[in-house]
């Protein structure tokens, strides 16, 4: 009886040390890429959608936590002065005290590494359903995203020249 019990341990042992085979290992990496491409894409479209849903009647720092929810730590302390300092330009700038969009569609840009983090670049197309004038109603946000932590964050906003770079991308591929 002694020796099945430690010939029955020592199967499930070796069993269980066996390595994995690479149909497994495939499926397994497969699935957390679909995963965590999942999450980066919910974190850009999320934050594209804090900073569009705009409510000029609420506090700025009700605005900032939507956002700063979604950011990276840096990203948040930047914006949070930035916005507290042109929220009363904001109030004035804009016609309806509230707005509001959903996201009509997104797509990954590029993937990469900026300072030791693992990035993503998005541009999150979004259309306006409150406070935006006839016509005028869609926006795109062109994002960077970033791994911190273990989670997708929102990083920045892509500036003029980076956007001028994918819309020239853009024509290329449709010239062709």
């Amino acid at each position: 009886m002694y020796r099945t019990a430690v010939f029955t341990l020592l199967a499930l042992v070796l069993v269980s040390c066996q390595p994995m085979l690479k149909s497994n290992r495939e499926a397994t990496a497969t699935a957390y890429a679909a995963m965590n491409m999942k999450e980066a894409m919910r974190v850009a479209e999320e934050s594209a959608l804090a900073q569009c849903n705009l409510d000029l009647d609420e506090s700025p720092e009700e605005y900032i936590s939507g956002i700063c929810e979604l950011s990276t730590e840096l990203t948040c302390s930047l914006l949070k002065e930035e916005i507290k300092d042109n929220w009363e330009m904001m109030q004035e700038q804009y016609i309806s005290r509230k707005m509001e969009c959903t996201t009509s569609s997104s797509r990954l840009l590029e993937v990469g590494e900026q300072y030791g983090k693992r990035v993503q670049y998005w541009q999150v197309n979004l259309e306006g359903v409150e406070g935006f004038s006839d016509g005028v109603s869609s926006r795109a946000y062109w994002l960077q995203i970033a791994e911190e932590n273990g989670h997708w964050k929102f990083n920045r906003s892509m500036d003029t020249g980076e956007v001028s770079v994918y819309l020239a991308l853009d024509n290329i591929e449709k010239e062709r």
